[in-house]
């Protein structure tokens, strides 16, 4: 984590360590979402953060609008400074958004929210494909710093996986699910095809 000292590097380690271990113990990705913006907007000190995953068959972001929520806030992939983080794999450091040209107002607007400084970098997976964006607003006191970029970034891996495998779980309880219920049916049909006989 470049220039850091040897105690803020302790620190930062332990927190990513922390991070994971909660991180890893989530099988529910909307409860995994919340908890990986509590920690980043702790860790970073700011107001907010938050992960867009990367809907691929629409070309959209899509997050939750806010921790605890059930809302969904999707938008073009290529809207925002999530949106430019999500296609360019850049990290994107803004002091001012407003005076941003990347900065995609809408979602202050609609939600009352006034956006002053962003940090974004790029989700990639395990492959090193993109699969979303990780955004931190507002710093509380300054801008965010290159020490913060690292951290974002790091997290960001770490949250790759553990998204990735609450998404796989849920793949195989889904498909279980379905398994179960075509067992249903053909036990149905076999014991009303004897039951007639």
């Amino acid at each position: 984590m470049g220039t850091l000292h040897p105690q803020e590097w302790n620190d930062k380690l332990a927190a990513i360590l922390s991070i994971s271990q909660k991180m890893n113990s989530e099988r529910d990705l909307g409860a995994l979402l919340d908890l990986i913006a509590r920690e980043a907007t702790n860790v970073l000190l700011c107001d907010r953060a938050s992960i867009f995953l990367l809907d691929r068959e629409h070309n959209q972001l899509w997050s939750k609008v806010a921790l605890g929520s059930n809302e969904i806030l999707r938008f073009d992939a290529t809207l925002g400074i999530a949106g430019r983080a999500a296609t360019t794999g850049e990290a994107i450091n803004v002091k001012d958004a407003y005076s941003h040209p990347q900065f995609y107002n809408a979602i202050d607007d609609r939600s009352g929210y006034r956006t002053r400084n962003v940090l974004a970098v790029a989700v990639r997976n395990q492959k090193g494909e993109i699969i979303g964006a990780f955004e931190a607003l507002n710093k509380r006191v300054g801008a965010f710093n290159n020490r913060d970029e690292e951290f974002l970034d790091s997290l960001a891996s770490h949250a790759a996986i553990a998204i990735e495998n609450v998404q796989l779980i849920g793949e195989l309880r889904r498909r279980e699910d379905e398994l179960a219920q075509h067992n249903a049916h053909l036990l149905r049909e076999v014991e009303s095809k004897y039951s007639t006989h």
